[in-house]
């Protein structure tokens, strides 16, 4: 067989995936650090607001003091969401970055 082969083995399949996989594992872990706070945020507060609703043990004035609180914590929240987004982004350019060099290194 030729040295030019474009053939690997797998030996070097995982030693040219492994940088890939570290790379992709840490920028997974920025990814759910995230949403963690934009997201599910959002959606815990959502689910907050729809138990106080259906909860019979407040009073109407503490419900609306707890709807209200729960309220401008959503609007909080959806503004945090925002600018996750754009902060997701971001990071999956530089994965696809990533992923595009080193298809270049492979070929």
């Amino acid at each position: 067989m030729s040295n030019n082969s474009k053939i690997l083995t797998s030996e070097q399949e995982l030693a040219l995936r492994q940088p890939i996989d570290e790379t992709v594992g840490k920028i997974q872990e920025e990814i759910d650090s995230l949403r963690l706070n934009g997201t599910h945020k959002v959606i815990e507060i959502s689910e907050m607001i729809d138990a106080v609703k259906r909860d019979k043990i407040y009073s109407k004035q503490e419900k609306e003091k707890r709807l209200t609180e729960l309220k401008n914590e959503l609007a909080k929240a959806k503004k945090l969401r925002q600018v996750i987004s754009k902060q997701l982004m971001i990071i999956l350019k530089k994965l696809c970055l990533i992923s595009m060099l080193t298809l270049i290194k492979i070929i």
